[in-house]
């Protein structure tokens, strides 16, 4: 990840792409106003889907989608860029697949319960293997995000300038 966010910052990744050309000279507008327009995808998407299979699905073309996008910008190469792949979208989804896994471990866990409790409804709930396949998937997706962050806000603070260092006192002259 670390030879990834250094060709994105020489400019070597996605170098043809009009999108990443017109970042790298005004990247502001471009990456605030994607991740915000994803954001908004993906809220309505996650509130609108009650189908366990189905959120399964989206969840995961969800995942897929915020890292392409994570990709765009690590592309773009410009310090906002890289913040916002970094904190903005792989801390964001380790966050949400955290959350997921804890959701999950306790569906299992209380899966006769809920069955009762919805049996009136027409909500469709998953059935504890459902719950088990969720953890797994939701918790390597956790694992990776987490590592992601990880690796990417150590290769941030290798890439950015050393502060200049303060002189010795008694040093500084008036």
């Amino acid at each position: 990840m670390e030879a990834a966010m250094m060709a994105g910052v020489r400019g070597e990744l996605l170098s043809s792409h009009p999108l990443a050309q017109a970042a790298r000279m005004n990247d502001a507008p471009i990456v605030i106003g994607t991740y915000g327009g994803a954001a908004v995808v993906s809220l309505v998407l996650s509130v609108f889907l009650t189908n366990p299979t189905v959120t399964l699905i989206v969840d995961l073309l969800m995942f897929t989608a915020w890292g392409a996008l994570g990709y765009l910008f690590v592309a773009i190469g410009t310090r906002l860029s890289h913040n916002m792949a970094t904190w903005g979208i792989a801390l964001v989804a380790a966050i949400v697949a955290v959350s997921k896994v804890f959701g999950n471990l306790s569906g299992a866990f209380m899966w006769n319960t809920m069955n009762a409790v919805f049996a009136e409804t027409d909500l469709e709930l998953p059935g504890a293997g459902g719950y088990v396949f969720r953890l797994i998937v939701f918790g390597v997706l956790a694992a990776g995000c987490i590592y992601l962050v990880v690796v990417m806000a150590r290769s941030m603070k290798m890439m950015s300038p050393t502060p200049p260092s303060c002189p010795p006192p008694g040093t500084i002259s008036p």
